[in-house]
């Protein structure tokens, strides 16, 4: 029974860290050299910046589903989910 419930818990916890699944299809009003920008900062991990530049980007009209998709994949630290969707938005320019 404790194991069954171990298990449980812990198939909770990994399911509250994932970050909402977003399509590659968001819309946005993102310049190549933005999304190249917001790459190369999610490469050295620095999530202060990133934070403060999607802030900046909340502000433009056409941005909201990108910076919202990104802003949660910072959140719960998943890089590689952040790079991904980066480089699926610089490959449909």
């Amino acid at each position: 029974m404790a194991k069954m419930c171990s298990r449980r818990n812990r198939k909770l916890r990994s399911r509250s860290l994932r970050p909402p699944s977003y399509s590659q299809n968001v819309t946005h009003a993102l310049e190549p050299r933005t999304i190249r920008k917001f790459i190369n900062l999610g490469e050295i991990g620095y999530v202060r910046s990133i934070e403060v530049k999607l802030d900046e980007l909340a502000e433009t009209p056409g941005n909201a589903d990108v910076v919202t998709a990104l802003r949660d994949r910072i959140q719960a630290f998943d890089f590689a989910g952040y790079s991904k969707m980066l480089e699926g938005l610089n490959h449909a320019e």
